[in-house]
């Protein structure tokens, strides 16, 4: 996992100038700004593995979460091993594309890149009740990094 913002000053506003007025999310990964087209298309090369791999790691989520779809009409995770429940389906290749697309935010080493990248930790936790991945440990080191406003 991409631990630089542990370390590191977060960027907050335009990825090439710094300005906070009128931002534009790019429209494909929704986590870098940009205050001008200019500076979007000056960005562009250096953004564009970064936004291909955000891309790539939502399409994988999206196809994990049919696969679970499929599985469970109504849809609930089920922790594996749980005795109570009826129907215990595997959520871990689940949590493993989700935790894939938490390290793809956590490249542009951004504020908003590390919000959204807490607010999946978070979504994981309340999914399953074990945790073999250890992403509780990392939604406690996020949070604790996160800067105050």
């Amino acid at each position: 996992m991409n631990t630089n913002w542990m370390s590191c000053t977060l960027r907050e506003g335009c990825e090439v100038c710094g300005s906070q007025e009128r931002l534009v999310l790019c429209s494909t990964c929704n986590v870098v700004q940009y205050c001008t087209e200019e500076h979007r298309l000056e960005h562009e090369a250096t953004h564009a593995s970064t936004c291909a791999r955000i891309e790539e790691c939502r399409t994988e989520v999206r196809q994990q979460r049919d696969i679970l779809e499929a599985a469970i009409p109504q849809f609930k995770f089920v922790s594996e091993g749980s005795e109570n429940a009826p129907e215990v389906v595997e959520v871990v290749d689940y949590l493993r594309a989700r935790l894939q697309l938490v390290e793809a935010y956590s490249l542009p080493e951004n504020i908003l890149g590390l919000q959204v990248s807490l607010d999946n930790l978070l979504e994981m936790v309340k999914l399953c009740r074990l945790d073999k991945l250890n992403f509780r440990w990392m939604t406690l080191g996020v949070m604790l990094s996160e800067p105050r406003r």
